[in-house]
C-alpha cells in the first residue's frame, strides 16, 4: 500500500467519525458551478490564480474578482487573467476591517498568511518558511461586493488564506446572505496561530446558514501519509 492510499484511507477514517463520507463522481467543481448557476466567484486568496485557471478549464465563463494582496504575486495573477474580460484582479487582501496588515511572506508562497506559523508547518514542508514581510491593503468583503454583485447573481465565495478564513468571514457578515456557496480550507490541526480547527469552522458556517457537502484533501497534504488539511464545500440549502 503507497503512503498516498494511507493518508486517503486516514481521512475516510477520519470523515466518517463527523457523520461524513467521500464518494467517487462527478468532477466536483463543475457539477457545483453548472448545477447552481454560479456566475460570479469571490477568490480570496488568489495566489497567481491557480483557483480561477481551474474553473476555466471546467468550462465556467461567468465573473471572477480575485483578491491577492502580495504585490509580487500580484503581478504574476495580473498578467494571467490580462486576456480574459470576465476576470478582475484586485492587490488587497479580505479580512475583518478596512485599514492595512503586515503579511508573513513564504518561500513558496501558497503558505503566506497575516497569522503566524506554529512549527509543524515548517516541519512538514521546509519551503513554507517565512523568508519576508510586506504592509498590504486589507478590506472587508462587506466594503466591495457591491461593487461586483448584481441582482440575481449566483455567488461562490472561494477563500484560501491560510487560517485566516474566520476574519474573511467576519468582514463578510452582511454579505454572505447573497451568497449561494463557500469554498475554503478546513484545517485538522493548527498551523497558524488562532486558526479554526474544521469542527469549529462548520459551526461558525451552520449558524450562517451553510451545510457542509463534500470534503476533499488537499493534495499536498498527502506527505508522509499526514492529513493536515481538506477543502470544504459548504451550501446555503
Amino acid at each position: 500500500m503507497d503512503i498516498s492510499l494511507k493518508a486517503k484511507r486516514g481521512l475516510l477514517a477520519v470523515v466518517r467519525q463527523f457523520g461524513f463520507d467521500i464518494i467517487k463522481g462527478q468532477r466536483t467543481e463543475s457539477a457545483l458551478l453548472s448545477s447552481f448557476g454560479i456566475n460570479l466567484i469571490f477568490d480570496v486568496g488568489a495566489n497567481v490564480g491557480q483557483y480561477a485557471l481551474n474553473t476555466r478549464t471546467d468550462s465556467y465563463k461567468g465573473k471572477i474578482v480575485s483578491f491577492e494582496p502580495i504585490s509580487s504575486v500580484f503581478n504574476q495573477l495580473k498578467a494571467k487573467a490580462k486576456n480574459d474580460p470576465a476576470w478582475t484582479t484586485l492587490n488587497f487582501g479580505l479580512g475583518d476591517y478596512d485599514g492595512t496588515a503586515s503579511i508573513n511572506i513564504s518561500e513558496y508562497s501558497v503558505f503566506s498568511s497575516i497569522l503566524n506559523q506554529l512549527p509543524q508547518l515548517s516541519e512538514q514542508y521546509s519551503d513554507s518558511r517565512y523568508i519576508g514581510k510586506e504592509e498590504i491593503n486589507i478590506r472587508q468583503l462587506d466594503s466591495v461586493f457591491n461593487d461586483y454583485y448584481s441582482d440575481g447573481d449566483k455567488v461562490l465565495l472561494k477563500i484560501d488564506t491560510q487560517g485566516y478564513e474566520k476574519n474573511v468571514l467576519a468582514g463578510a457578515q452582511a454579505s454572505l446572505k447573497y451568497v449561494t456557496c463557500i469554498r475554503l480550507e478546513l484545517s485538522f490541526g493548527h498551523q497558524y496561530e488562532d486558526e479554526l480547527l474544521m469542527m469549529d469552522m462548520i459551526n461558525i458556517l451552520q449558524k450562517d446558514g451553510f451545510t457542509l457537502v463534500y470534503l476533499e484533501p488537499l493534495k499536498h497534504t498527502l506527505n508522509g501519509g499526514k492529513i493536515l488539511q481538506a477543502d470544504g464545500i459548504f451550501l446555503r440549502l
